[in-house]
């Protein structure tokens, strides 16, 4: 408010392009006209007619463009381009996302087969996070949606990497759950036992939760306890 009103509000257009004539309130605007307008191309291309304003755009006009095969095909209606962000705005159309069964589908709740989650996580192992034409790619081979696929990664990356024993293999979700693993489970011999039956266990909680149980429900030993 306070740039328009000193800037923009009742003034003269002072800054002129030498180029076409246009006339500007502020020399950003002139400034910015000049590059996107009237700016001549700078960088030609070797091969082609093709001219560029930035040089980073003739670079990737010789990588992907010039004289290339278009190397990114849609999987649904194999159309080519040449560049990635152009193949991820097409999958994004109707025209392709309505091909895809079940693609629109917010709730999607699936058994998958063995084979399935084998495939699923050797693909997790290499990129947890992938994007829509791998998602369809996968889709496509293992017989699923592309929903399916997106909800799968989803949970995996939810329940996160296993922690394993070094000792036994076990493998458990949270580092505090391993750490009271190594300290009272793996390789002790069971310390606690039921003072009502022949019952032992390496952990005090076992023991608690082996005397509420029916078992031994009307014995006064786990009020005792507890």
């Amino acid at each position: 408010m306070k740039s328009h009103l000193y800037q923009e509000c009742g003034k003269k257009k002072r800054f002129e392009c030498d180029i076409c004539h246009k006339k500007y309130i502020s020399y950003v605007a002139l400034k910015s006209h000049k590059s996107k307008d009237c700016d001549e191309p700078r960088y030609q291309c070797a091969n082609c007619p093709r001219n560029y304003k930035h040089l980073h755009h003739l670079k990737s006009h010789l990588k992907y463009e010039c004289n290339k095969n278009p190397a990114f095909g849609c999987p649904v209606c194999s159309k080519k381009f040449h560049y990635q962000f152009l193949l991820n705005a097409h999958l994004k159309q109707p025209s392709c996302r309505q091909k895809i069964i079940g693609l629109y589908n917010l709730r999607v709740r699936s058994m998958y087969q063995p084979h399935q989650i084998r495939y699923l996580e050797s693909e997790y192992s290499k990129n947890q996070y992938i994007n829509l034409k791998q998602r369809i790619w996968i889709a496509r081979v293992l017989g699923l949606t592309e929903r399916q696929i997106q909800v799968w990664f989803q949970n995996r990356r939810r329940r996160g990497t296993p922690r394993a024993c070094v000792k036994c293999s076990k493998q458990y979700k949270f580092k505090g759950n391993i750490n009271r693993h190594l300290k009272y489970e793996c390789g002790k011999t069971a310390t606690f036992c039921c003072p009502l039956c022949d019952f032992k266990c390496k952990r005090f909680d076992y023991l608690k939760f082996h005397l509420n149980s029916k078992k031994h429900a009307d014995s006064h030993v786990n009020s005792f306890l507890l």
